[in-house]
């Protein structure tokens, strides 16, 4: 066996990529995680031979609690995720993560990633993490290196554990998600007419930016369950009914979840498609535009005109049966469950944060 080779371990460390790589700072939300690196390099008995492999190194680490020595009580390790940025309280700007400098410096090198939520850390308690590394030796004895406090080599990445970040509508005492005009004289085009459309009026569009009131915290990505997205309207209001035997007719409101994903970090220009339905499912209207969105923002559109349609071809036009749902997560996987409905000129309006 490998392990055979090894006198013992030279050195051992632990990092992680905040710009103080003994510091970092954890959302306890399930979502979000910090990287921590670990390092470690043996002596070997013969340098001509190989000494244990990767996985058995691998296999031989486990994470512990600086102050105790023991297992981790308050973090927990998992394949990396979606929301791993690096957060630092009180920064007016974004922290990127710090390039590793240590490459080729040890034999071997291993990422974790770590994260908290209240199921384990319900007190949403910090821990300091470092490293124990367990193997028999070739004598058949167990041996133990550890970076934990009385250690011969101490390393450790202090772990500071702070509740999910909650949002909330404006006036609250939370960060506010906000909902404003983006482009009050958006130009959406109708490319594809029905031919049971006998007459469509002048048409007016608006578009709608939905994000967090923050120069620091962004929506990355968004689910939605129910809600349609693009080029499927969210909300469907029917202003003014005035069908008879012979034509549907109606004075019309749809808003729209513009579909792209993922969000960028940078300005996004696109083209977009917008369909007015029938209740069967039938195109009445496809508009077309160009949209440009910024980093960390929805982009909602809303379609408003006036048309007359024979009868005997698609049927009446689809009405929303309920508002616009979607849960929205920032860089660090806090999430907030946002509710947009229709005023009753069928204007779309942000209607809870929660």
């Amino acid at each position: 066996m490998s392990w055979d080779n090894v006198k013992g371990v030279s050195s051992a460390q632990i990092w992680t990529d905040n710009p103080d790589i003994t510091k970092a700072y954890l959302f306890a939300n399930g979502n979000h995680q910090v990287k921590l690196t670990v390092a470690v390099s043996f002596v070997l008995s013969n340098i001509a031979e190989a000494g244990p492999t990767e996985d058995e190194v691998e296999a031989a680490i486990t994470l512990i609690d600086y102050q105790t020595a023991a297992g981790l009580s308050h973090l927990k390790t998992g394949d990396k995720g979606a929301y791993a940025a690096v957060y630092q309280p009180n920064s007016p700007v974004t922290i990127k993560a710090v390039e590793d400098s240590n490459t080729g410096a040890y034999q071997y090198e291993f990422d974790y990633y770590i994260s908290s939520d209240s199921t384990i850390n319900a007190s949403y308690m910090s821990e300091e993490v470092a490293l124990l590394i367990s193997y028999t030796g070739s004598d058949g004895k167990p041996v133990s290196y550890s970076t934990a406090s009385g250690s011969k080599s101490q390393s450790s990445v202090a772990v500071t554990v702070e509740p999910p970040k909650k949002y909330g509508m404006s006036g609250s005492n939370m960060t506010p998600v906000v909902f404003n005009t983006l482009d009050d004289k958006f130009q959406a085009s109708a490319t594809t007419v029905s031919s049971w459309i006998n007459h469509l009026y002048e048409t007016s569009a608006i578009l709608y930016s939905l994000r967090i009131d923050d120069s620091y915290f962004k929506i990355i990505n968004f689910i939605t369950t129910n809600t349609p997205e693009s080029p499927n309207a969210c909300l469907q209001h029917t202003i003014s009914n005035f069908s008879d035997d012979n034509d549907y007719e109606y004075v019309f409101a749809h808003s729209f979840l513009i579909a792209n994903k993922p969000l960028l970090a940078t300005l996004n220009v696109y083209s977009t498609n917008l369909d007015i339905m029938s209740s069967d499912s039938w195109i009445l209207i496809e508009y077309s535009g160009q949209v440009s969105q910024s980093p960390g923002e929805l982009i909602f559109a809303y379609i408003n005109s006036h048309m007359i349609y024979a009868k005997g071809g698609p049927g009446p036009i689809a009405e929303s049966s309920g508002p616009a749902t979607l849960t929205a997560y920032d860089q660090f996987g806090n999430d907030t469950d946002i509710v947009i409905n229709s005023d009753d000129n069928g204007y779309p309006k942000l209607a809870s944060v929660n």
